[in-house]
């Protein structure tokens, strides 16, 4: 098995409604993609009092093995998941 771990910071402007519809794109593919077991997503709680870290957020997902992993890096079907480099926050 291989998890798949990503944490990332929203864009301020992005509202709760767009990110809730940008995770079920990527729950979504575990009904498409062959090997993906689980999927995982929702606000990081560890910084949220902190102050130097607002609105991060991260996903994980599980798949059967490598071929799966790699097939979800490759395949155009997850495409419609990608969206999420959209409310992301890159620097």
């Amino acid at each position: 098995m291989i998890r798949h771990y990503v944490l990332f910071k929203i864009k301020p402007e992005i509202t709760d409604t767009e990110i809730d519809k940008t995770f079920q794109l990527l729950f979504d593919l575990k009904n498409k993609l062959p090997g993906f077991l689980r999927a995982a997503a929702g606000k990081c709680k560890f910084h949220e009092n902190r102050g130097e870290i607002n609105r991060l957020y991260g996903f994980s997902i599980d798949f059967k093995d490598e071929d799966a992993y790699n097939l979800f890096l490759n395949d155009a079907v997850t495409h419609p998941a990608k969206p999420i480099k959209r409310i992301i926050q890159f620097s």
